[in-house]
């Protein structure tokens, strides 16, 4: 839905990823304007059902509180579980609808929070509905400042997609794992380090094809296109809006 980096810019909006299935639909990242975006696109928000959010910078969060408001008096055949790495996002998002709703005589608290849980996770297993499988795997994207920040492995009818989030500068984050274990497809930022870097971590990494998102400076596209024919996967550059099917 949005592919920016930390900044909208124009013609794309801040980090949000839609994955559909036949039985749901779910988020992962909710950056502004996340819900008009849905909502541009003709999207069913009644087929949502939970939210991920990899870290609590403001261009991966800063339109979940707008979408849980919305949710929580408007459109209320949403039922969606929320995910967030801190306690004081949680404590954001209900501190915003608290302040915009609690004098509104349509807005019941308890049934809004009944629909719309929230749930603070750590690393492994963070959801499973049967139909999807969610597996938060840590970054050093803020090890600096003592703070959390993941990378999302999902799993649904059979494939696989792994979600980077935000890495460290080294890159001495990237999953290991996806040297011996298999992706559908990668979805890659490109802000933090240099492509080249990215590249020698693509030459191990058993995937189908990297989709390249949340990349800072514009300069990258090109250096990303010149390290094409060094990875052995199909690299896709997705602009708002793009679909990709598995």
């Amino acid at each position: 839905m949005g592919t920016s980096h930390g900044a909208p810019l124009p013609g794309r909006h801040c980090q949000s990823i839609l994955i559909e299935t036949d039985a749901g639909a779910y988020l992962f990242d909710a950056g502004a304007p996340v819900t008009d975006l849905l909502v541009n696109d003709g999207f069913d928000l009644s087929r949502l059902r939970a939210v991920f959010v990899t870290h609590m910078h403001s261009d991966h969060f800063d339109g979940l509180p707008g979408l849980v408001c919305l949710a929580s008096w408007f459109y209320v055949k949403m039922r969606f579980g929320v995910y967030l790495p801190e306690e004081s996002g949680i404590d954001a998002v209900r501190a915003f609808c608290r302040s915009r709703l609690e004098n509104e005589y349509h807005w019941d608290k308890e049934e809004s929070e009944e629909r719309i849980p929230f749930r603070l996770y750590r690393a492994g297993v963070v959801y499973d509905d049967g139909n999807l499988k969610v597996t938060a795997c840590p970054t050093e994207h803020l090890k600096r400042i003592g703070k959390p920040a993941y990378g999302f492995l999902v799993e649904a009818d059979g494939k696989r997609v792994y979600i980077t989030g935000d890495m460290h500068k080294s890159l001495s984050d990237f999953p290991a794992f996806l040297s011996s274990e298999g992706v559908d497809l990668l979805i890659s930022e490109c802000a933090h380090f240099d492509p080249e870097a990215l590249a020698e971590k693509l030459k191990d990494c058993k995937t189908d094809a990297v989709a390249v998102i949340h990349v800072f400076p514009l300069r990258r596209f090109s250096e990303l296109h010149a390290i094409e024919p060094t990875v052995p996967a199909r690299m896709i550059y997705p602009a708002d809006g793009d679909e990709l099917t598995l």
